[in-house]
């Protein structure tokens, strides 16, 4: 895909963007293990498909814990951080 072409119409111009979505699986809790394999396949994204912008699930860094209260989940980003 050609990324500088501009489509749209006369004086509403836009440019061509690329995106990916990446979905992982991921070790509840795990932030480092977590955060490691959101890099490898950000890298992995960037180097076959050239995107402008990667998108990852809003909980991929602690997985879903609906159960987890703030304080444990306070505690969990204080010790990874």
């Amino acid at each position: 895909m050609k990324k500088d072409k501009v489509v749209g119409k006369p004086g509403c111009a836009m440019k061509r963007v690329g995106i990916c979505g990446v979905q992982v699986s991921v070790e509840p809790n795990n932030i480092k293990k977590n955060t490691e394999k959101c890099i490898s396949w950000a890298e992995k994204a960037f180097s076959r498909y050239y995107p402008d912008i990667i998108v990852f699930p809003e909980t991929v860094s602690t997985g879903f814990n609906p159960g987890m209260n703030v304080r444990k989940l306070h505690a969990l980003v204080s010790k990874n951080m």
